[in-house]
């Protein structure tokens, strides 16, 4: 089974997360509280979600811009001019590949492709993970996502 599992910080320095079961569609979410020694993980909710996403891309163009700093132009159509989005991405060596985008919206499908175009323009030479982010809708509001750190654990999670 495959998943990604990632936390994010809220309010009031409440730490919640997701868990992605791909192969079943669900979506748990979860409360970790840091404070144990165990750092236990409360389970909150389950979901069922859709891999499809809000998005039609047919074509997807990476510019590099810099080290390890890449333009993902994203479009509805094959002929399109215009980008329907546009990701500026920088990216940081890592241990092993990390590469996902851990808090975009536009559904698991595109979110797959975004990572496979770019994973085909870094080539298998080095792994990474993307330090942050940018996401612009084309609508005004371009929201920017960060990883403030990322640390190995061995960890085994039960869903109930």
């Amino acid at each position: 089974m495959s998943f990604y599992l990632y936390k994010q910080r809220l309010l009031y320095n409440n730490i919640d997360g997701r868990l992605f079961v791909h192969q079943e569609n669900k979506l748990a979410f979860y409360r970790f509280n840091p404070s144990t020694n165990k750092g236990e993980i409360n389970f909150t909710d389950f979901k069922e979600y859709s891999l499809d996403g809000k998005l039609n891309i047919n074509k997807i163009i990476i510019e590099k811009l810099g080290e390890n700093k890449y333009s993902i132009f994203c479009f509805e159509k094959e002929k399109s001019k215009k980008p329907s989005l546009k990701l500026t991405v920088n990216l940081k060596s890592a241990e092993t590949n990390l590469i996902r985008f851990y808090y975009f919206d536009s559904g698991y499908k595109i979110e797959k492709m975004l990572i496979n175009s770019l994973q085909e323009k870094l080539g298998d030479n080095h792994n990474y993970i993307i330090e942050d982010y940018t996401v612009d809708y084309m609508n005004g509001f371009p929201p920017h996502c960060m990883i403030e750190k990322t640390e190995k654990i061995n960890q085994k999670i039960i869903i109930p």
